[in-house]
């Protein structure tokens, strides 16, 4: 028989898939960098030259934005703890994975998928490493109609601004920041109702 150790857990005993693999499960084991070893009944020790690392899963707390067009590429920051540059990361929004990218320790982005329905949807999103193990947590997305604007009112005013213009037109989500565009210059805007937002120019 052939046992397998990882750092200083207990023999595991190992199945031999073929002549030249085996496959051993790995133990419950503290987080790191340890020895591992194999063995037999017959030799001692066959091989203790190589290590393995046992780290931290990791964790989903919040992402931003939590919603999109439903033709997707929109870039979702995912916030949580313990992501690796040297992992790589799937993020499934619902039935449909998408590669991640990582950019600290406690963040990743993802791009947005299609969405497979032409309306409104909401699905879950969730991450695997190496795409096998999937974080516990998980957190909502939301689909959205990307909204059109049909009209302003005024279409004219002084140049001084401080203006207030009224932005016709549907898909208007009350629950986002939205920001009017007047050429190279933003202006925060806020909502009268679903399909009406007010800005002021500036």
């Amino acid at each position: 028989n052939i046992h397998c150790r990882f750092g200083t857990s207990h023999l595991i005993n190992a199945t031999v898939i073929s002549g030249e693999k085996i496959q051993c499960k790995t133990p419950s084991h503290p987080f790191g960098i340890v020895p591992f070893v194999l063995s037999s009944e017959e030799t001692d020790v066959i091989s203790n030259d190589a290590v393995f690392e046992f780290y931290k899963p990791p964790q989903i707390i919040s992402v931003y934005p939590n919603s999109g067009p439903n033709h997707g590429n929109t870039p979702v920051k995912v916030h949580g703890n313990f992501f690796r540059s040297t992992t790589e990361y799937l993020c499934h929004f619902g039935g449909i994975s998408v590669q991640g990218e990582f950019l600290t320790v406690g963040s990743i982005v993802c791009p947005s998928p299609q969405a497979t329905t032409l309306g409104d949807d909401v699905v879950e999103l969730t991450i695997t490493d190496r795409g096998a193990n999937f974080t516990q947590e998980s957190v909502s997305f939301s689909y959205v109609q990307p909204p059109t604007l049909t009209s302003l009112s005024p279409i004219h005013v002084f140049f001084e601004g401080g203006d207030s213009i009224a932005v016709m037109g549907h898909g208007f989500n009350s629950t986002e920041e939205v920001w009017c565009r007047f050429s190279p210059i933003a202006s925060a805007s806020g909502f009268a109702n679903v399909i009406k937002m007010r800005a002021n120019t500036v």
